[in-house]
C-alpha cells in the first residue's frame, strides 16, 4: 500500500469568532484505484455546527464528519467520517476537497487527477512546497524537514534515485541529512528528514540551531549527488518566515494514539 499525506489549510473568516476555524486534511491515496482514505482530519477553533467533507469536480461525493475533542490540545479536534471513510473518484480532471462547517468552507485542497500506465496519478503542490516542523512543547527537539518526491520528476528510464537534503546559508553548508533516502514511487512519496552537523561530534539540530543566524537560506535536495530541488527560506528573528495560506501548526497523528499526538510548529517553504 502506498500513501501520501495531503496537507492543506485555507482559513476562512467567520463573523463573531476571535480566531478563524480551520481544517487540515491528512489523506492516504491509493494509486491502484484512485481512492482516498478520509481519517483523522484535524479541526481547530471550531464552533458548534454540522461538519462535512466533500469532493468537487468531474465526480462528486460528500460525507458527514463527527468530531472528537482532544483533552491535551485545547482548540483542536479530530474529525472522522460517519460511515465508509473512502472516496473513490474514478474520473480524471481537476478536483477540490472541502471541509465545511455549517455550509462554509474552512479547509480545501485542489489537485489534478489522471490515469497513466494502469494507475492513477496526481499533480498539485507536492512538487513545489515542503515544510520544517518541530514539537511545539520541546523547542530543543530535532527539527524535521518534510517534502515530497516522485520518479516522474527524474529523467526518463530512472527507476530510483538516492536523495540527500542540505541546509545552506550563503553557499555554505550548515547542516545535512546523515544518510541518503531512496525515491522509488511515481506517485508523490513523502519524506521526513532530520538535519545535522558532520564530523565525529556531529549532532542533529533543533530549529533554533538551524536558524541561529538570520538570512536567506536554501534547502537543497540532491538526487544521486546532484542538486535537484531548491527551497528558499528567509529566517528573521530566529524563525523561518513561512508561507501565507499554509498552516502554522499541525497535529502529528502518525502514532495513531490520542495520547501520543504531538502539536507541531510548522514553517512552510517553497521552491
Amino acid at each position: 500500500m502506498r500513501y501520501l499525506w495531503l496537507l492543506a489549510l485555507v482559513p476562512v473568516v467567520v463573523p463573531a469568532q476571535d480566531v478563524d476555524p480551520a481544517a487540515l486534511m491528512n489523506l492516504r491515496f491509493y494509486p491502484a484505484n484512485g481512492g482516498f482514505m478520509v481519517e483523522r482530519l484535524t479541526g481547530s477553533n471550531l464552533p458548534p455546527g454540522e461538519l462535512t467533507f466533500e469532493a468537487v469536480g468531474p465526480a462528486t461525493q460528500a460525507m458527514p464528519l463527527r468530531r472528537r475533542e482532544l483533552d491535551t490540545f485545547a482548540g483542536f479536534e479530530t474529525l472522522d467520517p460517519n460511515g465508509v471513510p473512502v472516496v473513490r473518484l474514478g474520473k480524471p480532471g481537476r478536483y477540490e476537497f472541502h471541509v465545511k462547517l455549517a455550509g462554509r468552507v474552512i479547509g480545501k485542497y485542489g489537485f489534478e487527477l489522471a490515469r497513466a500506465g494502469g494507475e492513477w496519478t496526481r499533480q498539485g503542490d507536492w512538487e513545489r512546497v515542503g515544510f520544517l516542523a518541530q514539537n511545539a512543547r520541546d523547542p530543543e527537539s530535532p527539527a524535521g524537514f518534510h517534502f515530497w518526491a516522485s520518479l516522474a520528476e527524474l529523467p526518463p528510464g530512472k527507476s530510483r534515485a538516492m536523495l540527500t537534503a542540505h541546509w545552506m546559508l550563503g553557499g555554505r553548508e550548515v547542516a545535512a541529512t546523515p544518510s541518503p533516502m531512496a525515491v522509488t514511487q511515481r506517485d508523490w512519496q513523502p519524506f521526513r528528514v532530520e538535519l545535522g552537523t558532520k564530523g565525529p561530534k556531529g549532532k542533529v539540530l533543533s530549529l533554533s540551531g538551524l536558524a541561529a543566524n538570520d538570512g536567506d537560506y536554501a534547502l537543497v535536495v540532491k538526487a544521486d549527488g546532484q542538486p535537484w530541488k531548491t527551497f528558499r527560506v528567509r529566517v528573521k528573528g530566529g524563525k523561518p518566515a513561512g508561507l501565507a495560506g499554509y498552516p502554522a501548526h499541525r497535529l502529528d497523528t502518525s502514532s495513531g494514539s490520542n495520547s501520543s499526538y504531538k502539536l507541531m510548529d510548522v514553517y512552510w517553504v517553497a521552491r
